[in-house]
């Protein structure tokens, strides 16, 4: 494994050949039996199979190891190179899954046995396109103009940590330890916003503010918008003193709901991380690996000369949503690697 750290914190990882290899042999082993395969039942399978393969790509796994500590690299871009993501067809124009579809396409091994490496539990929400596992994260005409979606071309996707408003602390959280997109295609480089806080810069007061609970975070627009709100003040920083954790969508800050100081606080952390952006512009073959607890991300309105053309040829990412413990989500699913929010939300109105 050859890597380079591009930034403080982003790592990008070149597999050697045997590893490559490796990966590779895994794959083809596995590409006949697909028909057969639900997306549960995939991503179980290469849960064996990664459990076995990874003492052959010793330096992926230890690396991986390294990351599920929240201790590690808070971002890793893989490159498996354009061969892993050849033949994908065109891409989609819809989220509509044609009847007969399991939602797999043969790349989807390579990410599967990456993640199984460390035995991460992908899953995916009833409440997110028609309750697949993976998603396609593709422009979408019908939300051209639709604020806060990620199939939207026209307006800026807010930097946020996926699923914010699904964290409402241990024992209440079926949000991501970790984000994976795999880029299927994007010929244009259109790039992905990651930020990460750089918590010397930011004042004591705003940190000790943001560490109480009173802030309510907003269901994002594609898991069903205030809805599925769950009600439950949390705290926009935790975990960790020294490399704190966040959970907070800047696109949905509310801020007429909070008092003049907690504004303040509110502002100055959004101030500070926009001014972290840091533009990935992956192509195709490449997995983009972070943090989604120190970690936070969005894009940027398309350009005129990227602007989507919904013809089959559009920036294509499809992505994982992976957990470090899969017995925290396994409590709120409503089929295998599904995750029902409503659950969480029963959990919590009846502590209430």
């Amino acid at each position: 494994m050859q890597s380079a750290e591009l930034r403080p914190g982003v790592v990008s990882i070149k597999l050697d050949e045997p590893e490559r290899s490796a990966l590779q042999n895994e794959a083809n082993d596995i590409r006949a039996s697909i028909p057969r395969f639900t997306e549960a039942t995939f991503l179980d399978e290469l849960r064996q199979r990664g459990l076995i393969l990874k003492a052959r790509v010793g330096q992926v796994t230890d690396f991986l190891e390294g990351m599920s500590t929240h201790g590690g690299a808070k971002v890793a871009i893989f490159d498996l190179g354009p061969d892993s993501v050849k033949n994908i067809g065109p891409t989609p124009t819809e989220y509509k899954i044609n009847e007969g579809n399991q939602n797999i396409y043969d790349p989807d091994i390579y990410r599967g046995l990456l993640v199984s490496l460390v035995d991460w539990y992908g899953y995916g929400y009833t409440t997110q396109q028609e309750g697949v596992i993976h998603n396609n994260i593709i422009p979408v005409e019908e939300y051209a103009d639709a604020i806060g979606h990620s199939g939207n071309a026209r307006y800026e996707l807010g930097l946020h940590v996926e699923d914010a408003s699904f964290n409402l602390g241990e024992g209440f959280d079926i949000s991501p330890d970790f984000l994976t997109l795999h880029f299927f295609r994007n010929d244009k480089r259109v790039p992905t916003i990651l930020a990460i806080p750089d918590w010397d810069q930011i004042s004591p007061s705003t940190r000790n503010l943001l560490s109480e609970k009173w802030f309510f975070n907003q269901t994002n627009t594609m898991q069903g918008g205030a809805r599925n709100n769950l009600g439950k003040p949390v705290s926009v920083i935790y975990g960790p003193n020294s490399d704190p954790w966040v959970r907070l969508n800047t696109s949905r800050l509310n801020l007429e709901a909070y008092e003049p100081d907690q504004v303040h606080a509110l502002n100055e952390f959004t101030d500070h991380v926009n001014g972290q952006r840091v533009l990935v512009g992956a192509k195709a073959g490449e997995v983009v690996v972070f943090d989604n607890r120190r970690v936070l991300h969005g894009r940027a309105p398309y350009s005129e000369e990227d602007y989507p053309k919904y013809d089959g040829t559009d920036r294509w990412q499809r992505r994982l949503t992976v957990s470090c413990d899969m017995s925290r989500i396994k409590e709120f699913e409503a089929s295998p690697r599904v995750v029902d929010p409503h659950k969480l939300l029963a959990k919590v109105t009846k502590l209430q």
